[in-house]
Protein backbone atom coordinates (compact mmCIF):
# COMPACT_ATOMS: atom_id res chain seq x y z
CA UNK A 1 0.00 0.00 0.00
CA UNK A 2 1.31 3.55 -1.04
CA UNK A 3 2.05 5.56 2.19
CA UNK A 4 0.31 8.39 2.52
CA UNK A 5 2.17 12.01 1.97
CA UNK A 6 1.71 13.67 5.51
CA UNK A 7 3.00 16.84 6.75
CA UNK A 8 6.83 16.88 6.50
CA UNK A 9 6.67 14.44 3.96
CA UNK A 10 7.28 15.30 0.62
CA UNK A 11 6.38 18.47 -1.11
CA UNK A 12 8.99 18.93 -3.70
CA UNK A 13 7.72 16.58 -6.43
CA UNK A 14 10.12 14.26 -7.99
CA UNK A 15 13.35 17.10 -8.06
CA UNK A 16 16.20 16.44 -5.05
CA UNK A 17 18.35 19.30 -5.25
CA UNK A 18 18.72 20.37 -1.69
CA UNK A 19 20.24 20.16 1.68
CA UNK A 20 20.56 17.08 3.37
CA UNK A 21 22.17 18.02 6.18
CA UNK A 22 24.91 20.94 7.59
CA UNK A 23 28.09 21.80 9.09
CA UNK A 24 29.21 24.91 10.59
CA UNK A 25 31.93 26.36 12.81
CA UNK A 26 30.76 28.72 15.78
CA UNK A 27 32.06 32.47 15.09
CA UNK A 28 34.70 31.85 17.89
CA UNK A 29 36.08 28.68 16.33
CA UNK A 30 35.43 26.66 19.56
CA UNK A 31 32.48 24.28 18.49
CA UNK A 32 31.03 22.66 15.48
CA UNK A 33 27.21 22.62 14.31
CA UNK A 34 26.29 19.47 12.55
CA UNK A 35 22.98 17.78 11.95
CA UNK A 36 23.00 14.10 12.01
CA UNK A 37 19.15 12.37 11.05
CA UNK A 38 17.24 15.74 11.33
CA UNK A 39 18.98 16.21 14.98
CA UNK A 40 21.58 19.13 15.85
CA UNK A 41 24.60 18.40 17.93
CA UNK A 42 27.03 20.32 19.00
CA UNK A 43 31.33 19.11 19.89
CA UNK A 44 33.98 20.89 20.63
CA UNK A 45 37.08 21.05 18.63
CA UNK A 46 38.45 18.58 20.49
CA UNK A 47 35.68 16.06 19.86
CA UNK A 48 35.60 15.42 23.70
CA UNK A 49 32.32 17.17 24.50
CA UNK A 50 29.06 15.67 22.71
CA UNK A 51 26.09 17.25 22.95
CA UNK A 52 22.58 16.37 21.07
CA UNK A 53 20.47 20.17 21.26
CA UNK A 54 17.33 18.94 19.32
CA UNK A 55 15.41 16.49 17.75
CA UNK A 56 13.74 18.68 14.72
CA UNK A 57 11.63 15.22 14.13
CA UNK A 58 11.16 13.38 17.12
CA UNK A 59 9.26 9.46 17.72
CA UNK A 60 7.49 8.07 15.68
CA UNK A 61 7.43 10.71 13.40
CA UNK A 62 10.32 10.17 11.66
CA UNK A 63 9.43 7.33 9.33
CA UNK A 64 6.89 10.38 7.54
CA UNK A 65 9.20 12.95 7.88
CA UNK A 66 11.92 15.34 6.32
CA UNK A 67 12.05 13.81 2.92
CA UNK A 68 13.00 17.40 1.20
CA UNK A 69 16.15 17.84 3.36
CA UNK A 70 17.02 19.26 6.50
CA UNK A 71 19.31 22.45 6.72
CA UNK A 72 20.03 24.26 10.10
CA UNK A 73 22.14 28.08 10.48
CA UNK A 74 23.96 29.44 13.01
CA UNK A 75 23.08 32.87 14.07
CA UNK A 76 26.38 35.73 13.70
CA UNK A 77 27.46 35.47 17.46
CA UNK A 78 27.42 31.86 18.29
CA UNK A 79 24.63 31.47 20.50
CA UNK A 80 21.51 30.60 18.73
CA UNK A 81 20.83 28.51 16.11
CA UNK A 82 17.64 28.25 13.17
CA UNK A 83 16.94 24.90 11.71
CA UNK A 84 13.61 22.94 9.96
CA UNK A 85 11.65 21.48 12.15
CA UNK A 86 8.85 18.75 12.60
CA UNK A 87 7.95 18.73 16.34
CA UNK A 88 5.69 21.89 16.57
CA UNK A 89 1.71 21.22 15.91
CA UNK A 90 -0.50 23.41 13.54
CA UNK A 91 -4.19 24.19 14.82
CA UNK A 92 -6.01 22.44 12.60
CA UNK A 93 -5.28 18.73 11.01
CA UNK A 94 -3.67 18.63 7.20
CA UNK A 95 -5.02 15.91 5.57
CA UNK A 96 -2.82 13.70 3.75
CA UNK A 97 -2.37 14.10 -0.12
CA UNK A 98 -2.58 10.65 -1.49
CA UNK A 99 -5.39 9.60 1.00
CA UNK A 100 -4.26 7.88 4.47
CA UNK A 101 -3.59 4.05 5.33
CA UNK A 102 -4.89 5.47 8.61
CA UNK A 103 -8.59 5.87 9.78
CA UNK A 104 -8.99 9.52 9.72
CA UNK A 105 -9.62 10.38 13.89
CA UNK A 106 -7.24 7.83 15.10
CA UNK A 107 -4.78 8.52 17.56
CA UNK A 108 -2.27 7.83 14.65
CA UNK A 109 -4.16 10.35 11.89
CA UNK A 110 -4.50 13.26 14.48
CA UNK A 111 -0.58 12.68 15.83
CA UNK A 112 0.64 13.17 12.20
CA UNK A 113 -2.51 15.36 10.99
CA UNK A 114 -0.97 18.36 12.64
CA UNK A 115 2.46 18.44 11.71
CA UNK A 116 4.09 20.65 9.26
CA UNK A 117 7.51 22.22 7.92
CA UNK A 118 7.98 24.74 10.50
CA UNK A 119 10.97 27.19 11.32
CA UNK A 120 12.84 26.94 15.22
CA UNK A 121 15.48 28.61 17.14
CA UNK A 122 17.45 26.45 19.46
CA UNK A 123 19.79 28.24 22.00
CA UNK A 124 23.50 26.49 21.47
CA UNK A 125 23.70 25.78 25.60
CA UNK A 126 20.41 23.35 24.82
CA UNK A 127 17.87 25.66 26.27
CA UNK A 128 14.15 24.99 25.25
CA UNK A 129 13.44 25.88 21.45
CA UNK A 130 11.36 28.59 20.09
CA UNK A 131 9.05 28.39 17.24
CA UNK A 132 9.56 30.77 14.41
CA UNK A 133 6.46 30.11 11.80
CA UNK A 134 2.96 29.07 12.55
CA UNK A 135 1.53 28.37 9.19
CA UNK A 136 0.60 25.50 7.08
CA UNK A 137 3.24 26.70 4.43
CA UNK A 138 6.31 25.22 3.27
CA UNK A 139 8.70 26.60 5.83
CA UNK A 140 12.54 25.67 4.77
CA UNK A 141 15.97 26.39 4.43
CA UNK A 142 16.49 28.96 6.81
CA UNK A 143 19.45 31.03 6.60
CA UNK A 144 20.78 33.90 8.97
CA UNK A 145 21.77 37.22 7.74
CA UNK A 146 25.07 38.38 8.80
CA UNK A 147 24.26 41.68 10.95
CA UNK A 148 22.04 38.80 12.99
CA UNK A 149 18.73 40.83 12.76
CA UNK A 150 16.77 38.82 9.74
CA UNK A 151 16.47 35.44 8.86
CA UNK A 152 15.80 34.30 4.95
CA UNK A 153 14.03 31.24 4.20
CA UNK A 154 12.05 29.43 1.34
CA UNK A 155 8.51 29.04 1.41
CA UNK A 156 5.37 27.95 -1.22
CA UNK A 157 1.60 27.65 -0.84
CA UNK A 158 0.91 24.29 1.22
CA UNK A 159 -2.74 23.21 -0.04
CA UNK A 160 -1.56 19.91 0.28
CA UNK A 161 -0.26 19.10 -3.26
CA UNK A 162 3.08 18.64 -4.48
CA UNK A 163 5.17 21.95 -5.49
CA UNK A 164 6.63 23.13 -8.67
CA UNK A 165 10.35 24.25 -8.19
CA UNK A 166 8.57 27.78 -9.67
CA UNK A 167 6.78 27.83 -6.28
CA UNK A 168 8.88 28.28 -4.36
CA UNK A 169 10.23 31.61 -2.80
CA UNK A 170 12.07 33.33 -0.55
CA UNK A 171 10.55 35.45 2.98
CA UNK A 172 12.84 37.15 5.45
CA UNK A 173 11.53 37.36 9.11
CA UNK A 174 13.22 38.14 12.46
CA UNK A 175 14.64 36.11 15.01
CA UNK A 176 11.79 36.52 17.03
CA UNK A 177 9.21 35.47 14.71
CA UNK A 178 7.41 38.44 14.54
CA UNK A 179 5.48 39.63 11.55
CA UNK A 180 6.92 40.12 8.14
CA UNK A 181 7.34 43.98 6.97
CA UNK A 182 6.83 45.16 3.73
CA UNK A 183 10.43 46.01 3.44
CA UNK A 184 11.50 43.07 5.16
CA UNK A 185 10.13 40.60 2.76
CA UNK A 186 12.44 39.37 -0.64
CA UNK A 187 10.88 36.89 -3.18
CA UNK A 188 12.64 35.14 -5.94
CA UNK A 189 11.70 31.57 -7.54
CA UNK A 190 13.82 29.29 -6.24
CA UNK A 191 14.76 25.53 -6.87
CA UNK A 192 15.76 24.99 -3.02
CA UNK A 193 17.68 25.84 -0.68
CA UNK A 194 20.17 27.12 0.58
CA UNK A 195 20.90 30.27 0.60
CA UNK A 196 23.55 32.54 0.58
CA UNK A 197 23.81 36.27 1.95
CA UNK A 198 26.44 38.76 1.08
CA UNK A 199 29.09 39.66 3.06
CA UNK A 200 27.08 43.00 3.70
CA UNK A 201 23.48 41.81 3.86
CA UNK A 202 22.36 43.34 1.08
CA UNK A 203 22.17 40.48 -1.30
CA UNK A 204 20.64 37.06 -1.47
CA UNK A 205 22.13 34.14 -3.96
CA UNK A 206 19.84 31.47 -4.76
CA UNK A 207 19.69 28.62 -7.33
CA UNK A 208 16.75 28.62 -9.99
CA UNK A 209 17.41 25.70 -11.66
CA UNK A 210 20.91 25.49 -12.63
CA UNK A 211 21.01 29.17 -12.72
CA UNK A 212 22.42 31.06 -9.94
CA UNK A 213 20.86 34.60 -9.25
CA UNK A 214 20.56 37.30 -6.37
CA UNK A 215 17.72 39.35 -4.93
CA UNK A 216 18.12 42.47 -3.37
CA UNK A 217 17.00 42.12 0.79
CA UNK A 218 15.43 45.30 0.98
CA UNK A 219 12.96 44.74 -1.78
CA UNK A 220 9.66 42.59 -1.88
CA UNK A 221 8.84 40.79 -5.51
CA UNK A 222 8.15 38.24 -7.27
CA UNK A 223 9.97 36.84 -10.51
CA UNK A 224 8.50 35.26 -13.34
CA UNK A 225 10.36 32.09 -14.57
CA UNK A 226 12.33 33.79 -17.51
CA UNK A 227 13.03 36.58 -15.32
CA UNK A 228 11.39 38.81 -17.85
CA UNK A 229 9.02 40.68 -15.38
CA UNK A 230 8.71 41.41 -11.41
CA UNK A 231 5.69 41.85 -9.67
CA UNK A 232 5.58 43.37 -6.02
CA UNK A 233 3.62 41.76 -3.21
CA UNK A 234 2.55 42.97 0.06
CA UNK A 235 3.02 40.72 3.10
CA UNK A 236 -0.53 39.57 5.25
CA UNK A 237 -0.93 40.33 8.93
CA UNK A 238 0.45 37.86 11.92
CA UNK A 239 3.51 35.79 11.80
CA UNK A 240 3.65 34.61 8.52
CA UNK A 241 3.43 36.17 5.01
CA UNK A 242 1.20 34.95 2.13
CA UNK A 243 2.26 36.12 -1.73
CA UNK A 244 -0.49 38.51 -2.81
CA UNK A 245 0.47 40.23 -5.81
CA UNK A 246 -0.35 43.51 -6.63
CA UNK A 247 -0.17 45.57 -9.99
CA UNK A 248 2.86 47.96 -9.06
CA UNK A 249 5.63 47.27 -10.58
CA UNK A 250 9.84 47.01 -9.76
CA UNK A 251 12.67 47.23 -11.97
CA UNK A 252 13.83 43.78 -13.03
CA UNK A 253 17.50 45.07 -11.81
CA UNK A 254 16.08 44.25 -8.25
CA UNK A 255 17.58 40.58 -10.00
CA UNK A 256 20.77 39.40 -11.32
CA UNK A 257 21.70 36.29 -12.97
CA UNK A 258 24.63 35.21 -12.09
CA UNK A 259 25.42 32.04 -14.34
CA UNK A 260 25.51 28.68 -14.84
CA UNK A 261 26.45 26.65 -11.76
CA UNK A 262 26.63 23.22 -10.22
CA UNK A 263 26.68 23.97 -7.12
CA UNK A 264 24.79 26.49 -4.34
CA UNK A 265 26.64 30.22 -4.63
CA UNK A 266 29.60 30.75 -2.81
CA UNK A 267 29.75 35.10 -2.04
CA UNK A 268 33.76 35.64 -1.92
CA UNK A 269 34.42 37.12 1.55
CA UNK A 270 34.93 40.45 -0.03
CA UNK A 271 31.45 40.26 -1.35
CA UNK A 272 33.03 41.25 -5.18
CA UNK A 273 32.81 37.64 -6.54
CA UNK A 274 30.38 34.52 -6.32
CA UNK A 275 32.05 31.09 -6.71
CA UNK A 276 29.93 28.56 -9.35
CA UNK A 277 31.05 25.63 -11.03
CA UNK A 278 30.24 25.25 -14.69
CA UNK A 279 29.74 22.95 -17.28
CA UNK A 280 31.29 24.80 -20.21
CA UNK A 281 32.50 23.65 -23.32
CA UNK A 282 35.64 23.17 -22.40
CA UNK A 283 34.97 21.28 -19.34
CA UNK A 284 33.50 21.63 -15.86
CA UNK A 285 35.68 24.26 -14.32
CA UNK A 286 35.74 26.54 -11.20
CA UNK A 287 34.36 30.16 -11.92
CA UNK A 288 34.06 33.26 -10.24
CA UNK A 289 31.58 35.99 -11.48
CA UNK A 290 31.45 39.49 -10.13
CA UNK A 291 28.41 39.85 -8.32
CA UNK A 292 27.23 42.44 -10.78
CA UNK A 293 26.91 39.73 -12.77
CA UNK A 294 28.92 41.50 -15.35
CA UNK A 295 32.31 39.37 -15.70
CA UNK A 296 33.50 36.15 -14.81
CA UNK A 297 37.26 34.62 -14.71
CA UNK A 298 37.98 31.01 -14.90
CA UNK A 299 39.88 29.64 -11.54
CA UNK A 300 40.71 26.22 -12.68
CA UNK A 301 39.46 23.08 -15.22
CA UNK A 302 38.88 20.41 -12.48
CA UNK A 303 40.41 17.59 -14.67
CA UNK A 304 43.52 19.58 -14.79
CA UNK A 305 43.92 18.79 -10.79
CA UNK A 306 42.47 15.42 -11.36
CA UNK A 307 38.76 15.59 -9.86
CA UNK A 308 37.32 13.45 -11.71
CA UNK A 309 33.97 13.65 -10.35
CA UNK A 310 31.20 15.94 -9.85
CA UNK A 311 31.77 19.07 -7.37
CA UNK A 312 28.59 18.57 -4.68
CA UNK A 313 29.48 21.35 -2.32
CA UNK A 314 32.26 24.46 -2.28
CA UNK A 315 32.93 27.55 -0.29
CA UNK A 316 35.32 30.39 -0.01
CA UNK A 317 38.24 30.20 3.02
CA UNK A 318 37.15 33.14 5.25
CA UNK A 319 40.63 34.88 4.30
CA UNK A 320 39.71 34.52 0.44
CA UNK A 321 42.96 32.23 -0.10
CA UNK A 322 41.50 29.32 -0.65
CA UNK A 323 38.71 26.71 -1.42
CA UNK A 324 37.58 23.59 -0.36
CA UNK A 325 35.17 21.33 -1.74
CA UNK A 326 33.72 17.71 -1.86
CA UNK A 327 33.79 15.82 -5.09
CA UNK A 328 34.06 11.96 -3.83
CA UNK A 329 36.16 13.26 -0.78
CA UNK A 330 37.10 16.32 0.57
CA UNK A 331 39.73 18.87 -1.30
CA UNK A 332 41.03 21.95 -1.22
CA UNK A 333 42.53 24.45 -3.83
CA UNK A 334 44.16 27.91 -3.28
CA UNK A 335 41.48 30.66 -4.90
CA UNK A 336 44.13 30.82 -8.30
CA UNK A 337 43.80 27.56 -9.36
CA UNK A 338 46.81 26.12 -7.56
CA UNK A 339 48.07 23.76 -5.15
CA UNK A 340 44.92 21.49 -5.58
CA UNK A 341 45.31 18.41 -2.65
CA UNK A 342 43.01 15.58 -1.59
CA UNK A 343 42.42 15.92 1.79
CA UNK A 344 39.88 12.81 2.68
CA UNK A 345 37.88 9.76 1.64
CA UNK A 346 35.16 7.98 2.99
CA UNK A 347 34.19 4.93 1.93
CA UNK A 348 31.02 5.31 0.69
CA UNK A 349 31.67 8.18 -2.03
CA UNK A 350 28.92 9.92 -3.44
CA UNK A 351 26.40 7.46 -1.68
CA UNK A 352 23.87 8.90 0.77
CA UNK A 353 26.06 7.43 3.42
CA UNK A 354 29.00 9.19 1.74
CA UNK A 355 27.47 12.14 1.04
CA UNK A 356 30.12 15.04 2.05
CA UNK A 357 29.47 18.68 3.50
CA UNK A 358 33.02 21.27 4.15
CA UNK A 359 33.02 24.44 6.51
CA UNK A 360 36.17 26.66 6.85
CA UNK A 361 37.21 27.55 10.76
CA UNK A 362 37.01 31.44 11.25
CA UNK A 363 40.77 31.47 11.33
CA UNK A 364 41.12 30.20 7.75
CA UNK A 365 43.29 26.96 9.51
CA UNK A 366 40.99 24.24 9.73
CA UNK A 367 38.51 22.57 7.51
CA UNK A 368 35.33 20.39 8.92
CA UNK A 369 34.68 17.66 6.81
CA UNK A 370 31.48 15.75 7.28
CA UNK A 371 30.28 12.51 6.12
CA UNK A 372 26.27 13.05 7.38
CA UNK A 373 25.01 9.40 6.51
CA UNK A 374 27.82 7.97 7.64
CA UNK A 375 27.88 10.71 11.02
CA UNK A 376 31.96 10.89 10.68
CA UNK A 377 33.17 14.72 11.59
CA UNK A 378 36.71 15.11 10.62
CA UNK A 379 38.95 18.40 11.36
CA UNK A 380 41.62 18.87 8.97
CA UNK A 381 44.39 21.13 9.72
CA UNK A 382 45.78 23.27 6.38
CA UNK A 383 49.14 23.43 8.52
CA UNK A 384 50.43 20.11 9.05
CA UNK A 385 47.04 18.43 6.65
CA UNK A 386 46.59 16.26 10.42
CA UNK A 387 43.43 14.59 10.52
CA UNK A 388 41.35 14.15 13.35
CA UNK A 389 37.97 12.27 13.79
CA UNK A 390 35.71 13.71 16.52
CA UNK A 391 32.37 12.39 16.27
CA UNK A 392 31.57 9.09 15.08
CA UNK A 393 28.08 7.65 14.76
CA UNK A 394 29.07 5.24 17.78
CA UNK A 395 29.38 8.02 19.93
CA UNK A 396 26.46 9.94 19.18
CA UNK A 397 24.54 7.06 19.80
CA UNK A 398 26.50 6.45 23.35
CA UNK A 399 25.06 10.16 23.90
CA UNK A 400 21.13 8.84 23.06
CA UNK A 401 21.78 6.12 25.82
CA UNK A 402 22.92 8.37 28.63
CA UNK A 403 27.13 6.82 28.23
CA UNK A 404 29.91 9.67 28.57
CA UNK A 405 31.52 10.29 25.83
CA UNK A 406 34.94 8.72 25.37
CA UNK A 407 37.87 11.26 25.74
CA UNK A 408 40.29 11.03 22.55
Amino acid sequence: MREPTFPCGPFLGGFANYSHSIVEWTPDGSRLIFGFQHQLWVVDQTGRELRRLVDANPGPRRKFGFRDGFHADISPDGQQVVYTSCAHRSDDPIPALDGSIYEEGTPAWRERSHLNYELAVVDIDGREPRRLTHDTRFDHFPAWSPDGTRIAFISASADRRSIDNDELQIYLTTPSGGGVQVDDLSVGYVSSGPLAWSPDGERLAYRNGYLVFTVKTGSYLTVTTDMSTTTSLSPSPGDVPTTQPDTSMVPVSMVTEIGHSDIAPSWSPDGEWILTVSDASAGSAFIRVRADGQASEPIVTLSSIGVGVPVSEAAWSPDGSKIAFVAGGIWVVDADGRNARFLLSVSGGLTPAGRGHVAWSPDSKQIAAYYSGAGLLYAISLENFEQRLLVTNDAMEGVQAGQAVRSK
